[in-house]
């Protein structure tokens, strides 16, 4: 896991055939590379994902007039779809400020 997240590589001992690692201390560099390859396509997959939750939540709300207050699945969607904006809104923020940190 640390090695998919470039928090180490992988380094060359002479002589020896064993793996040695050495660390990334580039806090900015690692979690850059965690949310473009882990949290972005999450990010990114979780809009369509909310957006499939709206359409059939929606379809309910047409069949059955009482859905919205009987049931909290639509309140869940916008809290959501909510959070799903933080996510896109604030890590490319919090990443520029681990980016410039020395």
């Amino acid at each position: 896991m640390l090695r998919s997240l470039g928090a180490i590589k992988l380094v060359y001992v002479a002589g020896d055939r064993r793996d040695h690692y050495e660390a990334d201390f580039n806090l900015g560099r690692i979690a850059n590379r965690f949310f473009n390859e882990k949290l972005a396509p999450l990010l990114e997959n979780g809009i369509g994902r909310i957006e499939r939750m709206e359409s059939l939540a929606a379809e309910h709300l047409v069949a059955d007039e009482d859905f919205e207050k009987s049931h909290p699945a639509p309140l869940r969607i916008r809290a959501l779809r909510k959070w799903q904006r933080r996510g896109q809104t604030f890590m490319p923020m919090i990443l520029r400020f681990l980016g410039k940190r020395k």
